[in-house]
C-alpha cells in the first residue's frame, strides 16, 4: 500500500524514521507536537495571535538513553515556560 499526503496541505503530519547502525539497540528519541509559545515579534499593542506552533525533536543519544529520554520528555515543557516567562 502507498500512502501519499500532499506536504503543502497536510500539516498536521510528519514522519519518523529509525537506525540503530551496530548498536543492539536505538538510544535516539524523537517527539513531535503543538507548543504554546506566545508571539515574541508583536508590539505591546497589538492583538494577540494564536500562539500554538508545530515542535519537532531529534535527540541523539550518543550511547546512552537516559538523556534522550529525558530531553523528549521534558524539552518542550521548558521551552513553553521560558517563553510565557520571556
Amino acid at each position: 500500500t502507498v500512502v501519499r499526503i500532499p506536504l503543502r496541505s497536510a500539516k498536521q503530519h510528519f514522519g519518523a524514521s529509525r537506525s540503530r547502525g551496530n548498536r543492539p539497540y536505538n538510544e535516539d528519541r524523537y517527539q513531535a507536537g503543538v507548543i504554546d509559545i506566545p508571539p515574541f515579534t508583536l508590539s505591546p499593542d497589538s492583538a494577540p495571535t494564536d500562539p500554538s506552533v508545530f515542535y519537532f525533536g531529534v535527540f541523539d543519544g550518543h550511547g546512552g538513553e537516559d538523556c534522550s529520554a529525558f530531553i523528549k520528555d521534558y524539552l518542550h515543557t521548558y521551552i513553553e515556560q521560558s517563553a510565557k516567562a520571556f
